[in-house]
């Protein structure tokens, strides 16, 4: 009885970047929110923040905010779709961690960023 060779598998699955790429993949909502906090002006209310008053600004903040809404909800359907295939198991592993933590990433850069691209008025 001869055995037929198995197809050889693919890199990311032999040698662990799967998890790497997933990362990857993940961290694109985190960039789209960054540059939505780069449009953002910090209001003297605290926590609030909107668009700032010039018509670049105004239009595409919520061009990058609803963006990086769009790729985490398309992430997590990605995410699912890789547990189903054996061979991406650990891209989807690597997806479930950034679903977890790239909100907090999100929000804290985008409020830093914000600061820093748009101080408030001192007084």
């Amino acid at each position: 009885m001869t055995m037929t060779p198995q197809p050889p598998r693919p890199p990311w699955e032999t040698t662990g970047w799967g998890y790497v790429l997933g990362l990857g993949l993940g961290f694109s909502p985190v960039l789209m929110e960054w540059l939505a906090g780069a449009f953002t002006c910090a209001s003297s209310l605290g926590l609030r923040s909107a668009p700032c008053p010039d018509s670049t600004s105004a239009n595409l903040q919520p061009f990058f905010l609803n963006g990086g809404l769009f790729l985490y909800v398309a992430i997590i359907c990605f995410m699912f779709s890789c547990f189903v295939a054996r061979p991406l198991r650990f891209v989807a592993y690597g997806l479930l961690t950034m679903v977890f933590v790239a909100p907090i990433i999100a929000v804290l850069g985008c409020s830093a960023i914000s600061g820093v691209a748009h101080p408030l008025p001192s007084g």
